[in-house]
């Protein structure tokens, strides 16, 4: 849990200079410092779980001005606020560990419903603002920062669900489906 979005992105930070720029996005990585040094201190690399994923980014990242009692915020300031935040972990990884991620979850269990693509739509904000292709952005996102990376165009991009056993064709297929429809 210690990098899911709800642990990563910083509220007080956000809430503090949204008002400068409403695409601000803040993180600290306090809550995986331990798994870090444990990592370091045995020789370990490490997957790094997970970018975006519905059930974990808090609900007041989606909302203008980062507050919950306005309405959900657009699609174009969450596709930057987005992009802000991958950049951010990305750059991290790369300047201060280095080496230490092989792989990252990109998105998380996105395809359990009925949107399209079999997305889920409900208690899904990702899904609210962008539809599914919300799932091309994270990726896309996460490309260019890997890309723009020092030390970690090596690593893998993955989807990333615990049933995939039981749903490879609905997320072969999902997935195949946004790609194709953003070019």
């Amino acid at each position: 849990n210690e990098m899911k979005p709800d642990c990563i992105l910083n509220k007080e930070l956000c809430l503090k200079n949204v008002q400068e720029d409403r695409n601000y996005v803040a993180v600290s990585f306090e809550n995986c410092r331990k798994i870090i040094e444990y990592c370091q201190e045995n020789g370990l690399v490490m997957r790094y779980h997970t970018l975006v994923w519905q059930n974990q980014t808090p609900d007041w990242f989606f909302y203008e001005d980062y507050d919950t009692g306005k309405q959900l915020t657009d699609k174009e300031t969450m596709k930057k606020r987005m992009e802000n935040y991958i950049n951010q972990v990305i750059a991290y990884f790369d300047k201060e560990y280095p080496g230490l991620i092989y792989t990252i979850d990109v998105v998380n269990e996105a395809f359990n419903g009925d949107g399209e693509y079999k997305v889920q739509e409900k208690n899904n904000k990702w899904y609210e603002i962008f539809g599914s292709e919300y799932v091309y952005y994270a990726f896309y996102y996460t490309k260019n920062a890997i890309n723009q990376s020092e030390n970690m165009k090596n690593v893998t991009l993955v989807y990333n669900d615990y049933n995939m056993l039981y749903k490879e064709n609905t997320v072969y297929d999902g997935l195949t489906g946004i790609f194709m429809e953003k070019g």
